[in-house]
């Protein structure tokens, strides 16, 4: 048996889609979804979207929509239970009930997390257990859009922010740069600088994560073995991006000045942690591929 990476193959029938949304009346569900999160989208765009933390919010929802339209043709394919899914009626009533908890308590993390049992009750209740198993992807990668709690995002983010800070000033002091620190302050030159939550908090890995499970997803393994390498190296590829975001903008501080760190050339960073963390991935999972192509070929020829 060869492992061969299977190409994701994109069927976007946007006529065809709105054809069964509109001839099987579910566009009334989808309207209705639309006006009940409409308040909680707004929320979020005055508040944690509109953070370094967790600007990647709009981006989640964006592809979590191209990927549940791209999956579509599946999930229509799946026949209509012909019986009352009572599982997904249950869920929805229950997820519901988290909504609109959170909505009057203005608790965010119900308010907007509510949404992704609701698609699941959803699916469940129009296409029964085949249907959700079509449509798995797009619901699970809501979860990266849900802002995380600030009692998980405190009692992380400080150990990651030191462990970080430490890595930084041990690599560009064997570099050659006269760097010091103070616990998550960074001196060089003339200029003291402070790593932040948005740099290296737990929401960074957060988003970074985001970008390995679609990875994941897109490259579609043929092996357990190397769906479970990836998954494992998520996380040690989003810490590496930070460590490399945080170089550039301490080197962009160091021989541009402080404003030059702190405006345009910041942002630039973080397309630039992104970008490597992408980067890492497709490294990795090409040493995986290679190494197990090498292995198969070797007992072909045994």
């Amino acid at each position: 048996m060869t492992t061969q990476a299977r190409k994701p193959t994109i069927d976007l029938d946007l006529q065809r889609i709105a054809s069964d949304l509109f001839g099987s009346g579910m566009w009334l569900v989808v309207a209705a979804l639309v006006v009940t999160y409409f308040s909680t989208y707004a929320i979020m765009a005055e508040g944690p979207w509109n953070t370094d933390q967790d600007g990647h919010g709009p981006f989640i929802l964006i592809v979590a929509l191209l990927a549940f339209l791209i999956r579509y043709p599946a999930i229509a394919a799946v026949p209509k239970p012909d019986r009352i899914v009572w599982e997904g009626w249950a869920l929805l009533v229950a997820s519901l009930t988290v909504f609109a908890i959170g909505s009057s308590q203005e608790i965010l993390l119900f308010d907007s997390g509510s949404q992704i049992p609701v698609a699941a009750a959803l699916v469940l209740i129009f296409r029964g257990w085949a249907g959700l198993k079509a449509a798995w992807f797009p619901i699970f990668f809501l979860i990266f859009s849900v802002p995380l709690p600030g009692w998980l995002i405190d009692g992380a983010t400080l150990p990651l922010k030191v462990m970080l800070s430490d890595q930084v000033v041990e690599l560009l002091y064997n570099a050659g740069y006269e760097i010091a620190q103070n616990g998550v302050i960074l001196y060089i030159g003339q200029y003291q600088l402070l790593v932040k939550d948005a740099c290296v908090g737990l929401n960074s890995m957060h988003s970074l994560a985001a970008v390995g499970v679609l990875y994941i997803y897109l490259i579609k393994p043929q092996s357990w073995l190397h769906t479970a390498l990836l998954v494992l190296f998520i996380l040690p590829a989003a810490y590496a991006a930070n460590v490399l975001r945080v170089i550039i903008l301490v080197l962009i501080t160091f021989y541009l000045g402080d404003e030059a760190g702190q405006g345009f050339l910041h942002d630039f960073a973080g397309i630039v942690m992104f970008a490597s963390a992408l980067l890492l991935f497709f490294l990795f999972d090409n040493l995986i591929f290679g190494g197990m192509r090498w292995i198969q070929s070797r007992k072909k020829a045994a």
